[in-house]
């Protein structure tokens, strides 16, 4: 589950709501999957969303970690 309440997490609540996600969907936040407290996709299937609303030091985190795995599985495939 996110580490903030739903009732708190803005648009992914709207979401929610809407009924356009189930909240056992959601699994964390981007911050948890970058920590490895939480899982990210496990299968090509699975779907990450985030909003990244410009805390720098977040948005880097993200990025490198992101090209770190394309990286990797960059060299897998050769």
């Amino acid at each position: 589950m996110p580490s903030l309440p739903l009732h708190t997490a803005g648009r992914i609540r709207a979401v929610v709501d809407a009924g356009e996600v189930s909240a056992g969907r959601v699994d964390g936040e981007i911050g948890d999957v970058l920590a490895g407290r939480v899982p990210g996709r496990r299968t090509p299937e699975d779907v990450t969303v985030a909003k990244l609303i410009g805390f720098g030091p977040q948005d880097l985190a993200a990025a490198e970690t992101a090209l770190a795995l394309l990286e990797r599985g960059q060299r897998r495939d050769k």
